[in-house]
């Protein structure tokens, strides 16, 4: 019962490991995305919406496994500019020129490994989230 009891923690604890570090991959990329150029009036907006889609498509695998869709929000400064799920902003108010993605998981909700009876909620993460922040001009250094 122990050597199950270890190997059942190894693997669940690799799984969390896993889904951080992909939600972290995601939300970067999706930062990247954003540097990309976009013209216009409304490029914020655009870069905005392209961020969202490489988040989604980055961390998908998570969603596939867990049956769970990932919420992802795309920050801007006057507040919420592409979202998917029900993630609001927050944290600092970003710059004009700045965009924060934030991703989450549900962990508690819809774990990759099935909970089992006698493991504690407590010993499992409830959510996993990433926040990532992008400049997209230096204006603001000094």
């Amino acid at each position: 019962m122990a050597l199950f009891f270890v190997l059942y923690l190894g693997v669940t604890y690799g799984l969390i490991m896993m889904a951080q570090q992909s939600l972290n991959l995601a939300a970067h990329d999706g930062a990247r995305k954003a540097l990309q150029w976009q013209g216009g009036a409304n490029h914020m907006q655009l870069r905005a919406n392209e961020a969202l889609a490489t988040v989604q498509a980055h961390a998908d695998w998570i969603r596939d496994v867990s049956g769970a869709p990932l919420d992802v929000v795309v920050c801007g400064k006057d507040g919420r500019l592409s979202s998917a799920g029900d993630l609001t902003c927050s944290g600092e108010t970003p710059a004009s020129d700045e965009l924060v993605v934030l991703v989450r998981y549900r962990y508690g909700a819809h774990p990759l490994a099935p909970k089992l009876a006698f493991i504690a909620d407590a010993l499992l993460p409830a959510t996993l989230t990433a926040r990532v922040p992008v400049r997209l001009s230096d204006l603001g250094a000094s």
